[in-house]
Parts: C-alpha cells; structure tokens; sequence
C-alpha cells in the first residue's frame, strides 16, 4: 500500500513537471475539472461472482497543448457480490493519472483516454457498512474512447466507454469494461 502511494505521488509530480514545461514553451494550457458516472461489467478472474456494478469518477486536468489534458483524479467502481446470503459488495477505488486528447476523426469529435490506476479492491458489507479487511492494492491500466458533444463554450459531455484491467498475479483493483457519460468543465 505505502510503494503504490509514493509511486502515485512520483507519476503526478511527473505529470505536473510536463504540464509546467508546456506552459513555460508558451502553449495553450487551461484547466478544466471532470466528473462521470459509469455502469461497468467485471472481467476475467477478478469478475468471478460479481454483479454488473455502478460508479463514478472525478479529476482535474491541465491543457498542456490544444486537444491533449494530463489528468489526475479519484474513481470508484462498487460491484455486488453474487453469492446468495452474502449481502456483501466488491468496491474498487483509487486514483486515476493518465492524458485525454480530443480529435476528429471522419468528421465526429472524438476522445480517447489512456492512463494508470492505482486502486484498492476491497469488500464492504451492505449491513453495518464496514470492510472485511481484505483490500488488495494494484498498480492497473485503463484507456477509453467516446463523442465529445458540445453544450456551450466551456462545457462538454462525454459519453463512451472504456476498460481497466489488472496485470496477471498482481493484486488490485477489479478488471472491467464501463460505459460512462462524462461532463469536462473548462473555466
């Protein structure tokens, strides 16, 4: 848990270090903050015995140069466990680091995601709300594609979806594919 954190903290010194040396070149840079809400399938392994579950993330992300952000953010994912009797959910959560370019292509704005997830998947009990204490940390990858729709000079929606998935053996998170909408605020 403590190498994930300090590896976290030294991507987004990282990514800030690139955001700061753009602007220092006089590109376009601007902020914008960023929030979707998701329903998403487990994949694989991890997926065995849960349920399609529902989520949301946020971020905040920096326009290093027009049509690429360098964003960091938080997401969480909760997905039911299947077993009956057990009234039980599986939460992934963690934070999220990665860069969002938009461009065109054959004519509709798209946008494609890419990036690193550092998430926790841990087991909470729907009755009492506590943890079973059985959260595994895991350095993961996520990427994802969509529309960008505008709704004004400063807003965009962003409906798409996207896929998060675990190396083999490493501890984590739970792999899934998501469908999410999106809305990017640009002050």
């Amino acid at each position: 848990m403590l190498r994930s954190r300090w590896t976290a903290a030294l991507c987004g010194c990282a990514l800030l270090a690139c955001a700061g040396s753009a602007q220092a070149q006089g590109g376009a840079s601007a902020l914008s903050l960023g929030g979707r809400v998701l329903a998403a399938a487990p994949v694989g392994d991890r997926g065995a015995g849960l349920e399609t579950g529902v989520g949301f993330g946020v971020d905040a992300g920096y326009e290093v140069r027009p049509g690429l952000v360098v964003y960091a953010g938080y997401s969480r994912t909760v997905f039911p466990v299947e077993q009956e009797g057990r009234d039980a959910d599986r939460v992934d959560s963690g934070i999220d680091l990665g860069v969002l370019t938009r461009r065109p292509v054959g004519g509709v704005p798209l946008w494609f995601r890419g990036g690193i997830v550092f998430h926790e998947a841990e087991t909470h009990l729907r009755s009492g709300g506590g943890g079973l204490d059985d959260g595994t940390t895991g350095v993961g990858l996520e990427s994802g594609v969509g529309a960008e729709v505008r709704l004004g000079r400063h807003v965009m929606l962003l409906p798409g979806v996207g896929y998060t998935a675990y190396p083999v053996g490493d501890p984590g998170g739970v792999s899934h594919l998501r469908a999410e909408v999106g809305v990017r605020l640009r002050p």
